[in-house]
């Protein structure tokens, strides 16, 4: 026993290490390579954002600082009202805000070069302001201040240069370290593959022989013989599998006598995960939908759609919960209509008008949205100028009634036929029939789908089954 465990320690440890040693290798690199791009990323962003901040400023500063001042020489009252400070204030923002995220050396002296001339302009405009004569004010404008915006507007296309620069060299940077990091990970991933295989080798020559034997077991009761020969078995596991065959050939005769009952036990179970099998092209088309709509600006529909498809997966899942509340299937029918509104509101309307009274009531997942799919996608799409689906409800005398209609192409009779005998071999029944079998095996027998359609006019299907309330909960509370 004490052998058998150590065998099945040992089997476990090493699966699990040839698990983590492939898996640690590929997240250490997507670590690095995602703290590389965002590293990057940033830094990009602060160049193209100072690039844009510069280039704006470097645009404007110069030609009107020069011409303020130029006015105010020329009537020192114009001080007041065109305030040149306040330009030369906003100038020392940014610089400010361009040395908080510049992180090339050239470049912040050459902002700080750019600051101590905006204080000389400070020093010179508040000579001017003095009002020392025309003469001398217009002698400090053209000797001092329009030097000094010359030289801030120089400083800073010296920037624009370095930080251009920086963005050049942080690109070949970046293209080595990738191209350095690429090549690491080659290796690591080809060193891992080598290990694999020979630990898997190893382990298949220690299973070969052991799953040779259990396989000529299983041969042998296939053939009718339920004689099983002993197997040197060298691991815990396939012991474990071995023992286990043995318990289910000596319950073949016992399960045989009761096949029936599990042959339909079988078929509930393949109508619950048929239940759970949602239209993978439903989800694509949604989430085209989705991009689509992103792209168009279209957020509250993107909001709205997204709330809707939360709404009707949350429904489909239910916590694993076969039979839900009409309230339920109602809201899960009602999401689906409004997601496919989006996609068809040219051609789809729909209106559903089921009585609060009913909701209580229970009834089996999805078996309205195949009824409402099939309206629009072989009624509603079919027929020029779109149509409507309506879903109406009745309660009489302990007995549901629930009606999808639509006013799309119809049917033929001998299409109708075919819809009404609800053969699951049916080419274009067997949603239909799938609801109808497990509105059966729930009803026991009880509930009926009547159809109805007239070609190039509508159809109708109606759900008729008994009252079935939601059971009390401990709490007091319906479940649903």
């Amino acid at each position: 026993m004490r052998k058998n465990n150590e065998r099945k320690r040992s089997f476990r440890t090493r699966t699990r290490s040839l698990i983590w040693f492939t898996a640690i290798p590929l997240m250490l690199f997507i670590a690095v390579l995602l703290s590389m791009f965002i590293s990057i990323n940033r830094q990009y962003n602060n160049i193209l954002t100072n690039l844009s901040i510069a280039s704006n400023f470097n645009d404007e500063f110069k030609t009107t600082l020069d011409a303020k001042m130029y006015q105010v020489v020329i009537n020192p009252d114009n001080f007041e009202i065109l305030r040149p400070l306040d330009d030369t204030d906003e100038a020392q923002k940014i610089v400010d805000r361009l040395k908080q995220t510049t992180t090339n050396d050239d470049s912040r002296k050459l902002l700080s070069d750019i600051e101590k001339h905006l204080n000389s302009l400070v020093t010179n405009i508040d000579k001017i302001h003095e009002d020392q004569g025309y003469d001398q004010n217009i002698e400090i404008l053209d000797k001092r201040i329009r030097i000094l915006t010359t030289l801030v507007q120089q400083k800073m296309q010296e920037y624009i240069y370095n930080e251009t620069k920086l963005m050049t060299e942080t690109r070949d940077q970046t293209n080595a370290e990738f191209g350095v990091i690429t090549a690491l990970f080659s290796g690591i991933f080809i060193i891992t593959i080598v290990i694999i295989l020979t630990v898997s080798m190893r382990m298949s020559e220690r299973l070969t022989k052991p799953l040779k034997e259990l396989s000529d077991n299983f041969k042998t009761v296939g053939e009718g013989d339920f004689s099983i020969m002993p197997i040197n078995a060298t691991t815990n596991e396939v012991s474990v599998l071995h023992d286990a065959f043995g318990l289910m050939v000596a319950k073949i005769e016992e399960l045989m006598e009761h096949v029936t009952q599990e042959q339909d036990n079988m078929r509930r179970i393949e109508f619950q995960l048929l239940q759970s099998q949602i239209n993978p092209h439903f989800l694509y088309n949604t989430f085209d939908t989705i991009i689509w709509l992103t792209e168009d600006g279209e957020h509250d529909k993107v909001k709205r759609m997204m709330n809707s498809l939360s709404n009707f997966y949350r429904v489909a899942l239910s916590d694993g919960e076969d039979i839900i509340t009409i309230k339920e299937e109602i809201q899960h029918v009602q999401s689906y209509l409004e997601i496919q509104q989006v996609r068809y509101y040219d051609v789809m309307t729909y209106e559903i008008d089921v009585s609060p009274d009913l909701y209580d009531y229970m009834i089996p997942k999805l078996s309205l949205q195949p009824i409402v799919e099939n309206a629009l996608y072989h009624g509603i799409k079919h027929k020029r100028g779109g149509g409507k689906i309506k879903i109406t409800s009745s309660l009489d005398g302990g007995i549901v009634t629930i009606t999808v209609r639509d006013d799309g192409i119809g049917m033929t009779e001998e299409k109708l036929e075919n819809m009404k005998s609800l053969t699951a071999k049916s080419k274009h029944g067997y949603g239909l029939a799938n609801v109808a079998e497990r509105m059966r095996l729930y009803y026991e027998n009880k509930a009926v789908i009547d159809i109805d359609s007239v070609y190039n006019e509508y159809t109708e299907v109606k759900f008729i089954f008994p009252a079935k309330k939601a059971p009390i909960e401990t709490n007091g509370n319906r479940k649903g």
